[in-house]
């Protein structure tokens, strides 16, 4: 499995068609970027298919990969726009918080009754 960011810049006729295709494979963060855990595979169809959407001399897509979620730092600045809830299955108040990699430690392997007694 190879986690994924695309982050795009789409002419506005193109760009619904352009977001609907990549959310068939990753999950909605924010407008105009994507994120998830797909299969080198799946990788090379999403490429494959936004090169069927996607005018290069107008429109922009950036995709970066790495081998595992935990090599990317993320910080979130101001209220994220997707609802992490469900994907992470914790408490929005510690979700916000736990990107850097000492905080995921800390949660590692613990129920929900317990990371509410941490304080969270």
């Amino acid at each position: 499995m190879v986690y994924v960011v695309v982050v795009y810049d789409i002419n506005v006729e193109r760009v619904d068609k352009v977001r609907i295709f990549l959310k068939q494979y990753l999950n909605w963060m924010q407008n105009s970027v994507l994120e998830g855990e797909l299969t080198p595979g799946k990788l090379k169809e999403v490429e494959l298919g936004l090169k069927k959407i996607v005018k290069e001399s107008e429109d922009s897509v950036i995709i970066y990969s790495v081998r595992d979620e935990n090599l990317l730092g993320k910080k979130f600045i101001g209220e994220p726009k997707s609802d992490l809830q469900p994907i992470f299955g914790l408490p929005k108040e510690v979700w916000v918080t736990i990107f850097n990699p000492k905080v995921v430690d800390l949660y590692k392997g613990l129920t929900q009754p317990e990371i509410h007694d941490k304080g969270c």
